[in-house]
């Protein structure tokens, strides 16, 4: 069975980086026989180059660090699934002025 868009189990996250982020929760964990599924990731920079790390529970499912105002995306053709009924975590190794990040995607049976 094939994901349907429009449906409301879609999300996008947007974050504010100005802080350092320490197993901040992005979105929850979606219930027992549900998975989030990441689409798409853009992250923007700002003065201070600092790697982000989004984790499935504690399992590390993407890290990127742009350069000091730059930015950074990725689209998955195939999105990539957390573990089953885990929340969306971030890390960042500290703060950075003017940074942020989107993430977009779906939660779904899984």
């Amino acid at each position: 069975m094939s994901q349907k868009h429009g449906q409301s189990n879609e999300f996008v996250i947007t974050h504010d980086m100005a802080t350092q982020l320490t197993a901040h929760e992005f979105k929850a964990a979606p219930g027992t026989g549900l998975a989030i599924y990441i689409t798409d990731i853009e992250f923007y920079m700002g003065g201070t180059q600092r790697l982000l790390t989004l984790l499935s529970a504690t399992d590390i499912v993407y890290a990127v660090a742009p350069a000091a105002n730059g930015q950074a995306s990725a689209h998955f053709n195939v999105p990539l699934k957390l573990t089953s009924n885990t929340a969306l975590n971030a890390t960042t190794a500290g703060a950075s002025t003017a940074a942020y990040i989107v993430i977009t995607g779906f939660v779904a049976r899984g």
